[in-house]
């Protein structure tokens, strides 16, 4: 990933870190091209 692209218009990154929790398969199926990211969960 070099940039992120918002509403606001694209942000150029180094480093993308996915936090999006429970969201964070969803955001890979939806990024071009689709990524497979693993989930695992964990409790506290």
């Amino acid at each position: 990933i070099t940039s992120v692209v918002t509403s606001q218009g694209p942000i150029k990154c180094d480093i993308f870190i996915n936090c999006t929790g429970l969201w964070a398969r969803e955001l890979g199926y939806r990024s071009s091209p689709g990524v497979r990211i693993p989930t695992q969960a964990c409790g506290t």
